[in-house]
């Protein structure tokens, strides 16, 4: 068994006034996911699914000759990101590393321990005010809600128990649950997810085409 990597990447760039999906995007010399598949590779291995909807035919051209797994979500518009999940997730796998397709990062922010199920979290404002927050009591995750100040850098691991909750759940309907409601049910479930905000962690989330004027992008080796 292996780990296996979930990249969502379904959503419409429309703030970006792009015909290209945001993981597309070109950073410098590369696009969003080639960074991020660049780092991932390295860390988690080349086991690589990425869910596409919006112009979806542009990303599956793109791994056209790769060994990367390209689904498409074909209701995307309807769907929420744990439908993609759902649809991408192999029962074979020893653990699942889902992380958003239009996160910019550097490789100290996955270089983490892979033994445990975490959450990738933000308490220096790299993350916007309007994402997903998370509430941490002794460095493990007790609820993700929006209003909070402690963000949530839409990266989650899961393996052991949290992976088998996961696989359970979405075995069910969950065409319209947000990944933080699929981990707030694992966590009341008995799931564990440890709290890591890496010290040297680089990360920008391009959501708008303001996003491509963030200072830390100099600080990301593209």
């Amino acid at each position: 068994m292996k780990n296996q990597t979930i990249i969502l990447a379904a959503g419409i760039s429309d703030r970006m006034k792009s015909y290209e999906p945001r993981c597309l995007i070109k950073i410098g010399e590369k696009t969003i996911i080639d960074n991020q598949i660049n780092i991932i590779s390295k860390l988690f291995g080349k086991d690589i699914s990425v869910v596409g909807g919006y112009k979806y035919n542009r990303i599956q051209k793109k791994f056209d000759k790769q060994k990367i797994s390209v689904i498409e979500n074909k209701d995307f518009l309807n769907n929420s990101p744990a439908y993609g999940i759902k649809i991408a997730l192999k029962f074979s796998s020893k653990s699942v590393l889902v992380i958003h397709g239009d996160l910019l990062f550097n490789y100290d922010t996955l270089n983490l321990d892979k033994s445990k199920s975490f959450l990738v979290i933000d308490n220096k404002h790299k993350m916007s005010d309007k994402e997903v927050g998370v509430v941490c009591d002794n460095g493990i995750a007790t609820n993700l809600s929006y209003g909070l100040k402690q963000k949530w850098c839409q990266i989650a691991y899961f393996t052991g128990l949290e992976l088998e909750i996961l696989k359970e759940i979405t075995l069910y309907n969950v065409d319209r649950f947000f990944t933080f409601e699929i981990i707030n049910k694992i966590i009341n479930m008995g799931g564990i997810f440890h709290c890591y905000e890496p010290e040297n962690m680089r990360i920008v989330e391009i959501d708008s085409v303001k996003d491509l004027k963030n200072e830390e992008i100099k600080n990301i080796n593209c």
